[in-house]
């Protein structure tokens, strides 16, 4: 896991670069207000994607010739992680979009200038630095993967669970809907208003906002 210290650093780094290269093609910082459709885009990435405010939405649709409706790959960034757009892609060709549920600042770094930048980073004292960043990366597809292997309602427990941890507030926040959570735990709308109100009965948890009151 990357620390915390270390990962602002390197955002320092790359917001520092940006400044003293505003034309630069391998960086691009990105302000959003809520609801801002940031990125739309439908090719391979070669981009690093590095969240420094704010929670930003990750969806790609992707065609199913033998069904009706495109099948959802669906993703949240919270502050300070950051991932390999191409990893979070499932179809190359694919319509892929990044919208802002919050107030978020965002940098977007060419991946073959950052691992150059990296491994001159190396070349110093940064050598731990480079392999818990890949590990950061690794570890949020690694979670999304995980999630689909679980039972519905569990599920959807995991979602919610990992978004409030996530956000660092003991809460879920009012940006993250029933819908985002249905997307993310590949359930219905339905389904989810359904769950929350089974945890609520439980004890599970408290809404208004949604507290985790006891482990599923």
């Amino acid at each position: 896991m990357v620390t915390l210290e270390k990962d602002i650093n390197l955002q320092q780094i790359l917001t520092q670069y940006h400044d003293n290269n505003q034309h630069s093609n391998n960086i691009q910082v990105i302000e959003a207000k809520k609801g801002d459709l940031i990125w739309n885009f439908s090719s391979k990435s070669d981009i690093y994607l590095f969240n420094m405010k704010g929670i930003v939405y990750f969806e790609e649709k992707i065609i199913v010739p033998t069904k009706e409706k495109s099948m959802l790959n669906t993703f949240l960034l919270f502050k300070d992680q950051s991932c390999d757009l191409g990893w979070l892609s499932i179809d190359e060709g694919a319509e892929k979009t990044l919208t802002a549920l919050s107030e978020s600042k965002i940098i977007l770094v060419n991946k073959g200038f950052l691992n150059r930048l990296l491994e001159n980073m190396s070349r110093s004292s940064e050598k731990y630095h480079i392999r818990t960043q890949q590990d950061m990366f690794k570890q949020l597809h690694q979670i999304r993967s995980y999630w689909m292997l679980l039972p519905a309602e569990q599920r959807v427990f995991e979602v919610i669970a990992w978004c409030i941890t996530s956000n660092n507030s003991g809460f879920l926040p009012n940006c993250i809907t029933q819908e985002i959570i249905a997307k993310l735990s590949n359930s219905s709308r339905e389904y989810v208003n359904l769950i929350l109100s089974k945890f609520k009965k439980q004890g599970i948890i408290s809404l208004k906002p949604i507290i985790i009151k006891k482990i599923f």
